[in-house]
């Protein structure tokens, strides 16, 4: 029969920090500021992308570009960079469109809205 006490106490052999950890968890989980992370495994059953669909699909949103990323990608360009690629090519659409917002906050609007197009195709097809 499992006994969970007994289960720590031998976790605890392998990994001393491990009663810290679980302390600092539940501490965390008390006050409901404990977040979630799941590896990519479990976000692409759910129906998020790979690291390269996520490019593809950011690839479609920057509209006229496909030919030219797919002959960087054919080149060797890692999709990070790509990813880079994309991101300058935003900031640049931004950056020359008319303000939206004074120029002091010109910066957390790229980013912002870099991060909306980002997660709209991140859960575009998720599945809960």
């Amino acid at each position: 029969m499992f006994d969970p006490v007994i289960a720590l106490a031998d976790a605890t052999k392998f990994q001393p920090q491990l009663p810290i950890w679980l302390v600092h968890i539940w501490q965390r989980l008390h006050r409901r500021k404990l977040g979630l992370i799941l590896g990519a495994g479990v976000a692409i059953d759910a129906g998020c992308p790979s690291w390269d669909g996520l490019v593809k699909q950011l690839t479609r949103q920057a509209r006229g570009l496909a030919k030219t990323m797919r002959a960087h990608k054919k080149a060797g360009l890692q999709p990070t960079y790509i990813t880079q690629i994309l991101y300058s090519l935003h900031h640049d659409k931004i950056k020359t469109t008319p303000p939206v917002v004074p120029k002091k906050y010109e910066t957390y609007q790229i980013d912002s809205t870099w991060m909306e197009i980002v997660h709209k195709e991140l859960y575009k097809k998720m599945r809960i």
